[in-house]
């Protein structure tokens, strides 16, 4: 696998070298593994924590915890020194070799990196159309002709909340958060910040701005933000639906002449063939698994140790970690630095000095500390 998959990059090297337009790039798929967030529980350990607090599901006292969580992961990701993996990523990106980064995640790591390198130039969630809004940077225009590295957030992000409405009203707006942690949605707290705990300001002059956006009316908008990500939504993913089916597309057979390789990073890709609509599939498995029953080898796999352990009889969740292993596509680590420490040792035209005098120089401003501490 690491012989192939490195054979990829330094072949992109000698050409990008060469002087040779790339005609095809690497597409990354991240996963929370590749530097899990302690404070991101999933709904059952979230209902657990509650209940031993005596909170109960749905009442403010269980939503306030829920979203602490969030704020403390929020916080975290925001300020904290970005892994070796995402440092690795992101000399690919910068080299010209990688034109996709493709994440589940809701934290900051990579909005971190590409708000430090600007010149980058990466494009969030490049969907919005003309006479759209880009809902404080959370969309930004298609531009189908632009080389402009693309980064693609499929469940949402810590970075924005959303105000909810009531059912049939517009949809949900957005709001950008700062980088600092706000505690709560109490008023107090959020003058202190400086930051309205509601709508920001009168919507009527961007409806003019961006006609085909549907604006909500302040009597239609809850008062309380929440995170936006899947799980505001009971994992209905619909309000997500144009990223992911952008990046459905950009995973379909009809582009594979586009892309150089498929690398997976720290995602398991759970997918119920049983139950193609279960909620908690993810959406772009499926396209992968056609990649992979057309014949198309490019794709690799590294995924933590514990992913690799499939219980008999869950089999059917995890077919993509199944199809790779069997193929030998499919690297395991404890730690995501295992998997890049292994390509680079390989590697003979990965410009290793460089990500590591960027990653120093990067490493010498104030971070917190590589450990996280939890906050349930």
């Amino acid at each position: 696998m690491l012989n192939s998959l490195t054979g990829i990059i330094d072949q992109l090297y000698d050409e990008k070298r060469a002087g040779r337009s790339l005609k095809k790039h690497l597409v990354f798929i991240v996963g929370d593994k590749i530097f899990p967030v302690v404070n991101i529980l999933n709904d059952k350990n979230v209902d657990e924590e509650a209940t031993r607090r005596g909170y109960v599901k749905g009442s403010r006292e269980y939503e306030e915890f829920k979203w602490h969580l969030f704020e403390f992961a929020r916080f975290y990701s925001a300020n904290a020194l970005p892994s070796y993996a995402h440092c690795f990523i992101r000399q690919l990106v910068a080299d010209g070799l990688c034109s996709d980064v493709i994440t589940t995640n809701y934290d900051l790591f990579f909005d971190g990196i590409w708000a430090k390198y600007p010149d980058l130039q990466v494009r969030l969630n490049p969907v919005r159309r003309s006479g759209e809004s880009d809902w404080e940077g959370y969309y930004e225009s298609k531009r189908k002709a632009s080389k402009s590295p693309r980064f693609w957030k499929l469940h949402g992000s810590l970075s924005h909340v959303a105000f909810l409405t009531n059912p049939g009203m517009p949809p949900i707006q957005l709001a950008r958060l700062p980088q600092f942690a706000i505690a709560t949605n109490y008023p107090d707290i959020a003058k202190a910040y400086k930051i309205d705990h509601t709508v920001a300001f009168s919507q009527a002059f961007k409806a003019e701005l961006y006609p085909k956006t549907p604006y909500p009316r302040y009597d239609q908008i809850d008062k309380m933000f929440h995170p936006f990500i899947d799980w505001t939504f009971q994992n209905d993913r619909s309000v997500f639906s144009r990223e992911i089916e952008a990046v459905k597309d950009l995973l379909s057979p009809a582009r594979i002449s586009e892309i150089a390789a498929i690398i997976i990073v720290g995602f398991r890709g759970r997918f119920d063939t049983s139950d193609p609509s279960h909620r908690w599939n993810e959406e772009i498995v499926p396209p992968i698994l056609e990649l992979l029953k057309i014949g198309y080898d490019k794709i690799f796999m590294a995924v933590h140790e514990d992913h690799l352990k499939i219980e008999k009889g869950k089999r059917h969740l995890f077919e993509l970690i199944r199809r790779l292993h069997a193929a030998k596509k499919c690297y395991s680590f404890q730690e995501s630095k295992e998997f890049i420490d292994a390509v680079l040792a390989i590697s003979g035209h990965f410009p290793l000095d460089a990500m590591l005098n960027e990653y120093r120089k990067w490493a010498n401003y104030w971070y917190l500390p590589m450990k996280e501490v939890p906050h349930v």
